[in-house]
């Protein structure tokens, strides 16, 4: 099983895409495994399988997003998770609790080869957790961490999910400043999965959600919103107009975005879709 994909463009005109193998969708054992390619065609393995060591445990790296943010020099956020316990799902059968995850920050020089200057995230007090994108700049000076929190695995209320930035202004020494992106206040609606794009002139903010009715138990249209700067509030998210679960904006130059979702219908597929007021209309 490979799955929880991160593509990154650097800056020598290379790539790298990162995901997590495993035996099985839900089975532990899961690596981090790094290809790289010089021109998007041609790929080898830069790393075959990614993991740290926590409290003696190796835990199992569901996903590691990575980014330059300096030429020649990649972070990368990782989502670990204790699967010790074999028996154990990944999210709980019964209470809909996760597993215990840590958000990780480490450093590469050598374009993904080795890895360094591990830490951990305290997103505290908040439980479940999970880094939902690679760490980006919004603008000079500012670095941004995205993540989303849920409940604990063990927890039997009903839970409250959040999509949620924490801000550094120390070059990631401390990640103290939160922001919500996006949450229901009568917990209905789950924003999950949030993926971000920022205009490339006007450093607006794009943000699409998975998202999901509570209520009817199931999903409903992926849902769109915007932030003008990194001190101001989000728009409520609104329905992009069409159904679909993951989905990724990309800014393209200008007021351009693609919007890359994928469609789990009979029909199915990875559709892309094209707006030029970036993500207003389609």
């Amino acid at each position: 099983s490979c799955a929880f994909t991160s593509l990154v463009a650097l800056s020598d005109g290379s790539y790298r895409c990162s995901f997590r193998a495993a035996p099985g969708r839900d089975i532990p054992g899961g690596k981090l495994r790094i290809m790289g390619s010089a021109n998007g065609r041609d790929w080898e393995v830069v790393h075959p399988g990614l993991t740290i060591e926590l409290d003696g445990i190796e835990g199992d790296m569901y996903a590691g997003y990575l980014a330059e943010l300096t030429p020649g020099t990649l972070t990368g956020s990782f989502v670990w998770v204790d699967r010790s316990d074999p028996d154990l799902s990944f999210v709980h059968p019964e209470t809909a609790g996760v597993l215990e995850m840590r958000n990780l920050v480490a450093t590469s020089r050598d374009g993904g080869i080795t890895w360094e200057d591990w830490r951990e995230l305290d997103l505290g007090p908040e439980d479940g957790c999970s880094c939902t994108g690679p760490i980006f700049a919004p603008e000079p000076g500012v670095l941004a961490f995205p993540y989303e929190t849920w409940k604990a695995y063990e927890d039997p209320s009903p839970g409250s999910h959040t999509a949620s930035l924490r801000f550094s202004r120390d070059r990631g020494a401390t990640w103290e400043e939160r922001r919500i992106v996006a949450a229901d206040p009568e917990e209905r609606i789950f924003y999950w999965d949030q993926r971000i794009a920022v205009h490339p002139e006007t450093g607006e903010l794009v943000v699409m959600f998975w998202t999901h009715d509570r209520e009817a138990a199931s999903d409903i249209d992926n849902h769109i919103a915007w932030c003008h700067s990194v001190n101001a509030s989000w728009s409520r998210p609104i329905s992009a107009g069409w159904s679909g679960q993951h989905c990724q904006p990309l800014a393209l130059g200008g007021d351009m975005l693609a919007a890359i979702h994928t469609e789990r219908t009979a029909r199915g597929g990875v559709i892309v879709r094209l707006s030029d007021d970036f993500g207003r209309t389609w």
